[in-house]
């Protein structure tokens, strides 16, 4: 037995090592085991859980991808990584840890991108079963479409505190990750916030543990280090406040803590190769900025005058220059030192609080400023300053337990995935899908008691156009979005293509990737509707292809004007709906019921109205006297006198 699984070695020495594997699996179902070939994208909390779990297994060939680095907030619950690691690939150092539970054990890691061009059908073809333990939804679609090119079953994962879920997914039999639309992020991992942000959210969380740094105990804040760990970040020694609040003395202690934090920190990490694979390197500040803001500062101070920034009309909605976020920061630290310097350590951010949300707003604007992230107005970075769910060690291990399980059942038990001679394939489906549950972590139990809850999963969906349906609806307005909108906007933030190309007929108006076309760039800040091959007019199909992930769709153009879609709640900020036409049609069947009320309210009697009152007409309060009726905007309904309400009509609107 040990000779046909590849073993040289002392049989007793393997049975007391898979003993109980072989007993539950059999000896057929633990050779399966050992000559599977599996693919993990992913080595954070998950990660490396699932990892532990296939060594123990016995599986012996695996192959891992992740993009990050370690990071000191990574320690305390991706239980493969020790502080000696901080700094170095998780997939190098998660594929070596790994092999220590099982010698038997062989990873072979890439410290890459998982869309890479490298990582293209032909590699994930060569893998029996693909395990996911991503955290963002754009490569877990990646993933998701190689997968069903592929025809390889994926397990897809995922946690949000207590909250997790264990998702097989096999090509034409359950729904794929696409099937159902994800709802924008609310929460974001804080694995990712330290390493290499690249969204807002990421610097506004990074920002807030800073204040947690400063202001509150310092070990409670992800950016701590404790001096015992080695070699930590250069700002540590800084984040104690002076005794000596002179302005002087505040004045350079913030430009110190400045400078460790923008700078400092960001080269030493440059030199760690830290970002070498990163999309965006970022660019520490530069010194002479912040001497010319520190200067500044000083003069303020001295003059006794408060920060100027906030006297203005306006000031909280406009995003300030890197000099006034500079100044904000240091005049925060200003603040405190001499408002509430005796509760240093017990301050708690609250986004109410105008200096606490002044001193996040700066601290994260000046973070984006070095990673080059669109930076947010006070306004703004107010609105997003929510809560953030950090992953749970123990969720993770429970959804990696799962998802291991359910590999193992998959690759020991093939045929369940098959169809039985005589059966239709519709029960054939319905098979597979109580074979592939669904399941689910919660929070809190079940009315039997248990916190995990399998389902059955669901079959594609026609509707889908990644696994389902080809074809896509996209009503947009053709005269004003151009043909880049088309590509950044829509096709590839909302579709999630990686290197698309676009016909339009036989003639091509875009293309990406090797061997692409540079002369149609010059397409790009054309008008839909004045694109080449007679533009891109209403009813136009365009087919939409991709090859790094072996995906064509049809994407049928509709025109619909921006002041329509501006009307539609959830067209308002994208300007543009994908899918059927069911938003619109609501929307202007709401528009001819609210104009039917209003024809019929004018022809009422004056002698029907006693009471004053209020009703609202599509958005639009209208107020009902016995003088007549008015809308809040001022406008005559009908031909009764108009009695001036556009106050009240106003906040009635903007709470509406």
């Amino acid at each position: 037995f040990t000779a046909s699984l590849g073993y040289s070695c002392n049989f007793a020495v393997i049975m007391e090592r898979y003993d109980s594997i072989i007993r539950m699996y059999g000896k057929d179902g633990f050779n399966k085991i050992q000559n599977s070939k599996i693919l993990v994208v992913g080595a954070g909390g998950i990660g490396c859980e699932i990892l532990k779990n296939l060594a123990l297994m016995g599986f012996r060939t695996v192959e891992l991808i992740d993009l990050d680095t370690i990071d000191v907030s990574n320690l305390n619950r991706q239980f493969l990584f020790r502080p000696e690691h901080v700094g170095q690939p998780k997939a190098v150092v998660a594929g070596e840890a790994a092999t220590a539970f099982n010698p038997d054990l062989k990873v072979k890691s890439y410290h890459d991108n998982i869309k890479s061009a490298h990582f293209n059908l032909a590699y994930f073809e060569k893998f029996n079963l693909v395990l996911n333990a991503l955290d963002n939804i754009d490569a877990r679609r990646h993933v998701n479409r190689l997968c069903l090119a592929a025809n390889i079953p994926l397990i897809d994962s995922g946690t949000t505190g207590y909250l997790g879920q264990v998702m097989p997914i096999i090509k034409g039999k359950t729904s794929c990750y696409e099937c159902f639309p994800k709802p924008t992020q609310k929460v974001y991992p804080i694995c990712t916030i330290r390493s290499t942000p690249d969204k807002p959210v990421h610097c506004i969380v990074w920002a807030k543990e800073c204040f947690k740094l400063l202001f509150n105990q310092p070990s409670e804040s992800m950016l701590f280090e404790d001096a015992n760990s080695g070699d930590t970040s250069t700002y540590m020694h800084l984040i104690k406040f002076p005794t000596d609040l002179s302005v002087e003395s505040i004045v350079n202690f913030g430009k110190d803590l400045i400078l460790a934090l923008y700078n400092t920190e960001i080269d030493k990490r440059l030199k760690m190769d830290v970002y070498k694979t990163a999309k965006v390197v970022p660019v520490p500040l530069n010194e002479l900025d912040i001497t010319a803001a520190i200067e500044s500062c000083r003069k303020e101070f001295s003059g006794a005058n408060n920060a100027k920034s906030s006297k203005t009309a306006g000031w909280d909605q406009r995003v300030f220059s890197l000099q006034e976020n500079l100044a904000q920061f240091i005049t925060c630290l200003y603040e405190v030192a001499h408002k509430d310097y005796n509760l240093l350590g017990q301050l708690s951010f609250d986004k109410d609080d105008l200096w606490a949300m002044k001193f996040v707003t700066a601290a994260s604007n000046l973070r984006s400023h070095v990673f080059s992230i669109q930076q947010l107005s006070f306004h703004d970075a107010k609105g997003v300053a929510g809560n953030i769910i950090p992953a749970i060690a123990t969720t993770n291990a429970i959804v990696a337990g799962i998802q291991v399980m359910q590999a193992v059942r998959l690759l020991t038990q093939p045929e369940a995935l098959s169809s039985v001679a005589g059966e239709t394939e519709e029960a054939t489906q319905k098979r597979v899908q109580l074979f592939c549950p669904h399941t689910y972590c919660l929070r809190l139990p079940t009315r039997k008691g248990t916190f995990l809850q399998p389902s059955q999963a669901e079959g594609p969906l026609p509707a889908c156009y990644v696994c389902g349906a080809s074809e896509i609806i996209l009503q947009i307005d053709i005269h004003n979005t151009t043909l880049g909108d088309l590509v950044n906007r829509v096709i590839k933030a909302k579709l999630g293509f990686n290197e698309p190309s676009i016909m339009l007929g036989s003639s091509g108006l875009y293309e990406e990737g090797d061997g692409a076309d540079e002369d149609l760039l010059d397409n790009l800040p054309l008008k839909l509707a004045q694109c080449p091959a007679g533009g891109v007019q209403d009813g136009a199909q365009l087919v939409i292809e991709d090859f790094t992930q072996n995906l064509e769709v049809r994407l049928v153009v509709k025109h619909v004007s921006n002041d329509e879609l501006a009307e539609i709640p959830t067209a308002a900020d994208d300007l543009f709906i994908i899918g059927g036409k069911d938003a619109l049609e609501k929307r202007q069947l709401q528009k001819q019921q609210a104009a039917d009320v209003t024809k019929a309210d004018c022809a009422k009697k004056e002698a029907d109205v006693e009471d004053d009152g209020f009703m609202v007409l599509d958005d639009i309060e209208v107020k009902v006297t016995a003088a007549g009726t008015t809308s809040s905007a001022g406008g005559v309904l009908g031909k009764r006198s108009v009695e001036d309400d556009n106050s009240s009509g106003a906040s009635a609107k903007k709470s509406k």
